[in-house]
Order: C-alpha cells, then structure tokens, then sequence
C-alpha cells in the first residue's frame, strides 16, 4: 500500500486492519517479506528467517569468543550459544522470530567493543552501530536486557584499551549512531502513544 516503512496491517482484524508494525519489532519481517517477495510462501519465509538468524548467531558468537580467548573456546560458545534451551524454546515452542533474530546481533556488538578498545578505528563504530541498531529493530527487550552486559564489557575494555579518551568516544558515538539508525521506528511510536 505504500508504507515505508509499513504501519498498518490491512488484513488483521477482520479486514477492518490493525496499526501492529507501530508495536512490532520490523527487522525480521522486513527480511521475511523480501524471501516472501522471491516468490517463498510466508510459512516457508517465516523458517528460513528462523534459520538464517539461528545459524548467522553461531558464527557471530564464534568470531567473538575467538577474538577473546582463541579457537576451541569459540566452538564451544557457538554451541551452547545456539543449542541452548532457551533458544529452542524461542524457536520451537515459541515461535519467537524477533528474539530469535536479535540475538544474531549480541555478539556483533561485543565484537565491536573489543575491536575498538585494540584499534580505534571507525570501521568498528559502522559494524557496532548497525548491529546495535539492527537488536534494536529487532526486539525491544532483548535489546534492554543486554545493556547492563554491553556496559559491564565496555567497562572491561576500557580498562584494557590503550586508548581511553577515543575509546570512550567511539563506543559513545557507536551507541548513539545505533540509537539514530532505529529512531524512525521509535520516535513516531512515542508521540502516538
């Protein structure tokens, strides 16, 4: 109907629609409906975003225990990462395609910290802030319930890093670029409460 981004679903509620993306995490129905638009059914569309998310998780948490502790480490918490219980119950019992998806950002995220507290370089403000934009467009509480954790291993690399002043500036920056980047869903929803 030409909504960008999408507002209203049309076909809720009888017909009558229903303002549910004004609520709703975007990120991972965005992707659905570009495998909906090749020409995948929604159910199959639905798995394959499910999938991609739970795969992509495993590689993203790998790279990141990789860069802290070295490769056996990595594989391990790629593992228990992706085959925890929680996470099958996010999928299987669930059905929950948001969470499921944010979760692929976590460690992206981390990575990015640990990358600008080595080398303060803007590359890694880019990556951490899409990332952190992207759990946010993803799903809201998912997105709270990891900041205490970005904040305690930002503390943890800042007293690492060689270069404090630039490390806190970038990692600030990060933050708020990540905050800018999904503000077109949140500020709108705000001032329609």
């Amino acid at each position: 109907e030409g909504q960008i981004p999408p507002r209203l679903a049309p076909r809720l509620f009888g017909g009558y629609g229903f303002p549910i993306f004004i609520f709703i995490y975007p990120l991972p129905y965005i992707l659905g409906s570009l495998i909906h638009a090749a020409g995948v059914s929604f159910t199959d569309s639905f798995e394959i975003v499910i999938g991609i998310s739970f795969l992509i998780s495993a590689f993203t948490m790998f790279f990141f225990i990789k860069e802290l502790f070295g490769l056996w480490p990595a594989f391990i918490s790629a593992l228990f990462y992706t085959w925890a219980p929680y996470r099958f119950s996010q999928i299987y019992v669930r059905g929950a395609i948001a969470e499921n998806f944010a979760y692929l950002f976590v460690p992206i995220v981390l990575l990015s910290l640990l990358r600008l507290s080595k080398k303060p370089g803007l590359r890694w403000v880019a990556v951490g802030s899409l990332s952190f934009a992207g759990m946010l467009l993803s799903h809201q509480l998912v997105s709270l319930m990891f900041l205490p954790v970005f904040v305690c291993f930002g503390m943890v690399f800042l007293f690492q890093s060689h270069h404090k002043k630039s490390y806190i500036r970038r990692a600030f920056f990060m933050t708020l670029l990540g905050m800018i980047t999904s503000a077109y869903i949140y500020v709108p929803a705000l001032f329609e409460r």
